[in-house]
């Protein structure tokens, strides 16, 4: 099963959703509440970590990535200098 992961800003949300790649369908898995105005979202290349810049806050959380569900769980935040627009991760 592969995930969607959509950054719902105004609710201070993530939005988790399994994807079929069989037939293209979405089903909503679950929300995940982060408050500070999530928007940009990066998942790593080893598909273990995310992500989510905190637009209103201007910090940077990441998260751990359930292997078997896809839910996140958040592992800390960092402090930014100013309001995070884009987030691209490296190998």
């Amino acid at each position: 099963m592969q995930r969607v992961y959509i950054t719902l800003r105004g609710d201070d949300r993530i939005a988790i959703y399994n994807f079929d790649p069989a037939d293209g369908a979405l089903t909503h898995q679950e929300d995940i509440y982060v408050p500070g105005g999530p928007s940009p979202f990066a998942v790593s290349p080893n598909g273990e970590h995310a992500y989510a810049g905190l637009r209103e806050q201007f910090k940077l959380a990441s998260f751990k990535i359930d292997s078997r569900t896809g839910s996140l769980t958040t592992t800390g935040t960092a402090d930014l200098n100013s309001d995070p627009c884009h987030i691209s991760v490296d190998n």
